[in-house]
């Protein structure tokens, strides 16, 4: 009558109060062993339905979510809010090859200055360096706001020839308009 196997309805009724009976001998109406089947078929989501249904259901969602996820990103983009990934290797490379230089100069440039000082002399001298080499790397030595440099080339600020060159061509410009 309810086209289900005894195995099924018992699981079903598993944790269902009986309407009636002892214990040992459980008694069912059947609109209670309807609706713990129903339940029984339905997902948590309350969808009813054979698994290929639920399958195609969940596909679809997940597919709108992608869809959802790709706009999103098409929004940052378009908004500026997202950095191109080549951007930011460029500029982390710059940044640490500014300090590695900096940091290999510290000893070259305090050596001659250290000599014949006591112990507190020179960790103060050395101190100031690090100190001044800290600040040069605190202050912004990439472009800002997405720029380039200057005719593409890839050099660390500081590089005396290419920021005179650069200067130069800035003052050629403006006499030219």
């Amino acid at each position: 009558m309810l086209e289900r196997d005894r195995a099924s309805v018992a699981r079903a009724l598993r944790k269902v109060a009986p309407d009636a009976g002892t214990p040992k001998r459980p008694l069912y109406r059947l609109a209670t062993v309807v609706k713990a089947l129903m339940e029984r078929e339905a997902k948590p989501d309350g969808r009813r339905g054979n698994g290929d249904v639920a399958r195609l259901a969940a596909a679809r969602t997940e597919l709108a979510r992608e869809q959802a996820e790709t706009a999103r990103l098409k929004n940052e983009a378009t908004r500026g809010r997202l950095v191109p990934k080549d951007m930011v290797i460029r500029s982390g490379t710059i940044v640490f090859a500014a300090f590695r230089e900096r940091c290999l100069a510290i000893p070259g440039k305090v050596a001659a200055s250290c000599e014949m000082r006591s112990r507190g002399e020179v960790e103060e001298i050395v101190r100031d360096e690090v100190y001044e080499a800290l600040e040069v790397l605190s202050q912004s030595i990439i472009p800002p706001d997405g720029a380039t440099w200057p005719d593409q080339r890839d050099a660390v600020p500081g590089d005396s020839k290419q920021e005179s060159d650069n200067e130069g061509e800035a003052r050629d410009e403006t006499v030219g308009d």
